[in-house]
């Protein structure tokens, strides 16, 4: 029996509802995981439009600011001034002003997304795009938070991808504040 495309993305939606009914000041920088497609781990990078992040996309709208939501419908990616955030409060501005948060799709380095196998390397053409945003976030003193689900470096983001991520992480040490990523369920650190 087939699959909907919308099964796997049901618990993101569930779990979405209950943060925004039970913490509705709640400052979200979401992004998708491999789990959000189905089947599970394969997301078609070539696909112009997803429909699963079409979905995802739309009820995470209130924790974007229009430009980030279009940026993220289209690329599956995006990234956002952290002070620009819809429920930014006077705070929060004051603490994050100038940090971005840039939010990567690692489907593109997921070894178990089958769909890269016909085009190694990076699909949606992310690592280009971090370059391009670090080189300018450079020019204006900026700081940035990097969160994704797959860690690059970890047996599951292909070697490739990840030397290429390095690299970046390398050059730009001076803007990268810090990476977050899931996916691995545990905690661990690199320095």
């Amino acid at each position: 029996m087939l699959k909907s495309p919308f099964e796997s993305a049901e618990s993101t939606l569930l779990i979405t509802q209950y943060v925004k009914e039970n913490y509705p000041n709640a400052i979200v920088y979401p992004i998708q995981g491999n789990h959000e497609f189905s089947p599970m781990n394969l997301q078609d990078l070539s696909e112009e439009n997803n429909i699963v992040i079409d979905m995802i996309s739309n009820v995470w709208r209130d924790w974007m600011a229009p430009d980030v939501y279009e940026q993220f419908r289209k690329k599956s990616y995006y990234d956002n001034l952290a002070s620009n955030h819809p429920k930014a409060t006077e705070e929060l501005k004051s603490k994050m002003e100038g940090t971005r948060i840039i939010a990567m799709n690692l489907q593109s380095c997921y070894f178990f997304n089958f769909y890269l196998f016909s085009e190694l390397g990076d699909e949606l053409h992310e690592l280009e795009w971090l370059e391009r945003t670090f080189r300018e976030m450079e020019i204006k003193g900026e700081k940035a938070i990097v969160i994704a689900h797959i860690p690059p470096g970890s047996e599951d983001c292909m070697e490739s991808f990840s030397q290429r991520y390095q690299a970046l992480m390398d050059r730009f040490q001076n803007v990268v504040r810090t990476s977050l990523f899931g996916h691995v369920h545990s905690e661990f650190f690199n320095i």
